[in-house]
């Protein structure tokens, strides 16, 4: 049985507008999803979470304010 987890990710506030540029391309031709370093994703382990619990099959959904990329 596979075990498939649900991710919700946000783009960063202070700099939306990469996401029209980019995001769309990164998404579909280079297939990655790239993590920030902000203090408090370490302090509540969102990162270390994210990094060592993600597998393949996993379904994460990419927002851009209220907007589902």
């Amino acid at each position: 049985m596979v075990n498939i987890n649900y991710w919700h990710m946000q783009i960063h506030p202070d700099d939306q507008s990469f996401s029209d540029d980019h995001v769309y391309s990164i998404l579909e031709y280079k297939k990655i999803i790239g993590l920030g370093n902000w203090s408090k994703g370490e302090e509540q382990g969102t990162i270390g979470t994210f990094r060592n619990e993600m597998q393949v099959n996993d379904v994460v959904a990419i927002k851009n304010g209220s907007k589902l990329i």
